[in-house]
C-alpha cells in the first residue's frame, strides 16, 4: 500500500481549514433518501465526474457501488474519484483503496521469499481467554510439531484460509524477522485478531474493541522481531502483512525461525487523511465533521464509526439518519443491541417522511408488511430476503427477475440461489454458475447444490482448479463416492505428510472398509493423536 499515506499519531500537523473537507450535496441527501440504489451511483458518479464528490461518502458505500456497478467500473469511478480529492491526504487514501480492491480481485498468488508458520487450529485448542480475545500481554505458545512454514505471496498476503482447517476456533500466524532500522508494520485483514511483538500486546483488533481493516505500527528492535498474531478465521477471510522504511518503501526483511522476547519500541501510526479529519474535528467539534469521520470509519469497516453517527445525529438531519441506520442494519448480526437503537432513531425522529425513512420504519415495525420484491434499496432488500426467506421458499416465490435490475449483485444472486435451491436444484446451480469469480460462500452452496444433484466430477474438477485444502473434506467424500479410492488415499498421505492429520486416518479407515481391508491400524493410529 502507499506509504506517504502514513503519518505517525503525533506529528504535528497544519489545522485544516473548515472548507478542506467536501460536503454532501442537497441533491445526493435528496437521492439517497429517496432510497433508489440505480438513482444514488447515479449521483455518485455524477459528482464524481464534476469533481464535487465527497470522498469519504464514497468509499464508505464502496461495496453497495459495487453490487450495483459492477468491479470494473468502480475500480474506475474511483480512480477518477482520487483525482476529484481536495487534498493530497484524501488523493492518497483513494488509491491505497483502489490498489486494495484491485489485489483483492485479481487474486495473484504469484509465492514471494518470505515465510510465515500457520498452526493447525485442529490440534491444539487456545485459552478461553484467547478464544474469546480478551488477552492479556502474554502470548500462548503451541508445539511446534502443529506448524506449517508457507511462503507469503509477492504482494503481501498469506494465505491463511488454504491452511486453516477449523473456521470456529482461533487460528495463529506468526513470523520473525530480521532487523536493525525502524520499520513501519501494516496490516490489512477483514478479521478480528490480536497482534503481539516479541510477546508482548500492541492490539486487539475486535468489534468489541477498535476494529479496523488496516492496522500500521511502527516497530523500533534491535537486531529483529517476532510477530504474532491470533485470529478469529471468517469467510472470504485475508491478512496482508508489509512492512516499510522510513522513506516509506516496501522492504523485504530476512525472515528467521528463531523467536524475540527483547523490548521493542512501538507506536501505532494513521492515515494522513485520518488525521486530518480528527484534528479538524478536535478544534471544531461539529456534528458536521463527526458526521466525516463516520463516513470514514465506516470506510474502513470499523466500529467507530458509531460513536460518530451518534454524535452527528444531533444535527437533526435525515440523511444521516438514513446512513446510521444502513451501517447498524449491517451490524445487526455482530452486535448486541443493533435493532433497539434503529427503534430509538425512528421513535425520536417520526418528522422524517422520505421513502428510505419508511422502508427501515417498516422493518422494524411491520415485518409482514409489503412485497419485498417492489423495494428498491439493495442492501435492505437483500437483508428482507434473508429474514423472510422461509416464507418466500414455501410459496415457491421466482425472485429470479429481480437479478435482471441488479445482474452485478452478487450477494443478490447467492440469497436468490439459496432460495431457489430448496424447490428448484438446478435452477440455483444455473444461477450460481454465472458467477465469474465465487467467493467462500458462493462456493460453499455451488459445491452443496452440485453433492445435492449429484454432480460429483464436477466437484472434484472445481476443487482441484481452486483449493483441495479449503475444500478437503468434500472433495475426499466426493472421491469416494466416485470409488476413487487411490486419489482420495493420495491425497490423505499427502494432507498428513503436511501435518494436518486430524481426520485423515479415519477417513483412510473408512476407505479401507470400502475396499474389503484391514482399516484398524488407522484407526489406532487416530486415537493416538
Amino acid at each position: 500500500m502507499n506509504r506517504l499515506l502514513k503519518a505517525i499519531a503525533f506529528l504535528v500537523m497544519a489545522i485544516v481549514p473548515a472548507n478542506a473537507l467536501s460536503h454532501i450535496t442537497d441533491d445526493n441527501a435528496r437521492i439517497y433518501c429517496n432510497g433508489n440504489s440505480f438513482q444514488i451511483i447515479e449521483q455518485y458518479e455524477k459528482e464524481i465526474v464534476s469533481g464535487k464528490a465527497n470522498p469519504a461518502l464514497i468509499l464508505a458505500d464502496m461495496h453497495h457501488i459495487l453490487q450495483i456497478a459492477g468491479t470494473n467500473e468502480t475500480s474506475l469511478l474511483l480512480k477518477e474519484l482520487a483525482m476529484s480529492a481536495t487534498t493530497d491526504a484524501e488523493k492518497f487514501y483513494v488509491q491505497d483503496i483502489v490498489q486494495a480492491l484491485e489485489e483483492l480481485n485479481i487474486n495473484d498468488t504469484t509465492k514471494g521469499n518470505t515465510r510465515w508458520n500457520i498452526y493447525d487450529n485442529t490440534k491444539e485448542r487456545m485459552p478461553k481467554s484467547i478464544q474469546a480475545l480478551q488477552c492479556n500481554n502474554s502470548p500462548c505458545f503451541l508445539s511446534d510439531k502443529n506448524k506449517i512454514r508457507v511462503a507469503q505471496y509477492q504482494n503481501g498476503f498469506i494465505p491463511l484460509k488454504h491452511y486453516t482447517q477449523d473456521y470456529t476456533t482461533i487460528g495463529l500466524c506468526s513470523g520473525s524477522f530480521k532487523a536493525n532500522a525502524p520499520v513501519t508494520l501494516t496490516i490489512y485483514s477483514n478479521m478480528e485478531y490480536v497482534c503481539y511483538i516479541n510477546g508482548k500486546k500492541i492490539c486487539v483488533n475486535a468489534i468489541t474493541d477498535k476494529k479496523k481493516l488496516v492496522r500500521m505500527f511502527h516497530l523500533q528492535s534491535e537486531g529483529g522481531f517476532t510477530v504474532t498474531i491470533y485470529y478469529k478465521p471468517v469467510q472470504d477471510m485475508f491478512l496482508k502483512i508489509q512492512f516499510y522504511d522510513d522513506t516509506n518503501q516496501i522492504v523485504h526483511l530476512p525472515d528467521t525461525e528463531n523467536s524475540y522476547f527483547h523490548d521493542v519500541q512501538w507506536y501505532e501510526s494513521y492515515y494522513a487523511y485520518e488525521n486530518q479529519l480528527l484534528i479538524q474535528y478536535n478544534t471544531q467539534r461539529s456534528a458536521e465533521v463527526a458526521f466525516q469521520l463516520a463516513l470514514f470509519y465506516e470506510s474502513l469497516q470499523s466500529t467507530e464509526a458509531l460513536k460518530y453517527y451518534k454524535e452527528a445525529l444531533q444535527s437533526n438531519n435525515e440523511f444521516i439518519a438514513c446512513r446510521f441506520l444502513s451501517l447498524l442494519l449491517e451490524y445487526n448480526n455482530q452486535l448486541p443491541g443493533t435493532e433497539l437503537i434503529m427503534n430509538s432513531i425512528l421513535k425520536n425522529n417520526e418528522q422524517y417522511t422520505s421513502a428510505l425513512w419508511h422502508y427501515y420504519y417498516d422493518y422494524i415495525y411491520n415485518k409482514q408488511s409489503g412485497d419485498v420484491t417492489q423495494l428498491h434499496y439493495l442492501p435492505l432488500l437483500i437483508h428482507l430476503l434473508h429474514q423472510g426467506k422461509n416464507e418466500l421458499i414455501h410459496k415457491k416465490v421466482n425472485c429470479e427477475a429481480l437479478l435482471e435490475r441488479y445482474p452485478f449483485s452478487n450477494d443478490l444472486r447467492y440469497i436468490v440461489a439459496k432460495i431457489t435451491a430448496q424447490y428448484d436444484i438446478k435452477r440455483a446451480i444455473g444461477l450460481l454458475e454465472l458467477i465469474p469469480q465465487p467467493n467462500d460462500k458462493e462456493m460453499a452452496l455451488l459445491l452443496q447444490c452440485y453433492e445435492q444433484d449429484q454432480q460429483f466430477e464436477k466437484i472434484v474438477s472445481i476443487i482441484e482448479r481452486n483449493s483441495v485444502d479449503k475444500y478437503f473434506d468434500t472433495y475426499i467424500k466426493v472421491l469416494i463416492a466416485l470409488s476413487r479410492y487411490n486419489e482420495a488415499k493420495s491425497a490423505l498421505f499427502k494432507r498428513i505428510a503436511q501435518g494436518f492429520d486430524s481426520h485423515a486416518y479415519i477417513l483412510l479407515a473408512t476407505i479401507a472398509d470400502l475396499e474389503d481391508s484391514d482399516g484398524s491400524m488407522y484407526r489406532q493410529k487416530h486415537e493416538v493423536i
